[in-house]
């Protein structure tokens, strides 16, 4: 019995050891784009969604992800995506866009939303609303020199907006529309896969020692 108890308890070590590494998973926080700032109506949304993906190693990847139907529009009172750093300064910060089309721009404002110190431009949207310009998603990543970028270097602006896009609407109308963040930094913040394996993991090793103990107890 103590030869089994042993084995279950090293079996255990050995998993928690495994999903201890694969922690370093992604925290994820959304955003969702629920205010519209369009000059007539926009639809009741939501409008899409931001995805931040902070893989702890001082680098977040963001998707920006319209709903179905909707397009990035080009109306000049906003952009593709518009957000707020906590500090854009910060020495070798880098946005590395990975969707085609899309390029890195600077700080910008989005009509009735305010202004943002960093966006993403749509490059080859048509000016106005038009139904050819693409519809995303959108991914980028921002990284910085000292690896400290994470999902709270990502804020509100002064009106009180993590994220700001400009659309062409299923209505067929323009404009920008927002996402005002939650509580915990705004977002909602899930773990991945891996987390969960980690308390999985934990919960074996708490079972194999009381197994443990009640053997030795019985001995």
């Amino acid at each position: 019995m103590i030869k089994t108890v042993r084995c279950i308890t090293l079996s255990a070590t050995l998993f928690a050891s495994i999903f201890l590494a694969a922690a370093k998973a992604d925290t994820i926080a959304t955003f969702t784009l629920t205010a519209s700032g369009c000059s007539a109506s926009c639809g009741s949304g939501p409008y899409g969604t931001i995805t931040l993906s902070d893989n702890l190693a001082g680098m977040v990847t963001v998707t920006e992800t319209l709903a179905a139907g909707e397009h990035f529009a080009n109306t000049g009172a906003g952009q593709a995506l518009e957000y707020q750093l906590q500090n854009p300064s910060t020495p070798g910060l880098a946005v590395n866009v990975l969707t085609p089309g899309f390029v890195a721009g600077g700080a910008d404002t989005a009509s009735v939303f305010g202004s943002f110190n960093s966006s993403i431009v749509c490059s080859i949207c048509a000016n106005g609303g038009n139904i050819n310009n693409p519809t995303g998603p959108v991914v980028f990543t921002v990284t910085n020199t000292a690896h400290t970028i994470s999902i709270a270097s990502f804020v509100a602006n002064a009106s009180g907006y993590f994220f700001a896009a400009d659309i062409l609407a299923t209505t067929g109308n323009t404009g920008n529309v927002a996402a005002v963040g939650g509580g915990g930094g705004g977002g909602s913040v899930v773990p991945e896969p891996a987390s969960l394996w980690l308390a999985i993991g934990g919960i074996v090793m708490v079972g194999a020692g009381k197994l443990g103990r009640r053997a030795k107890a019985k001995a």
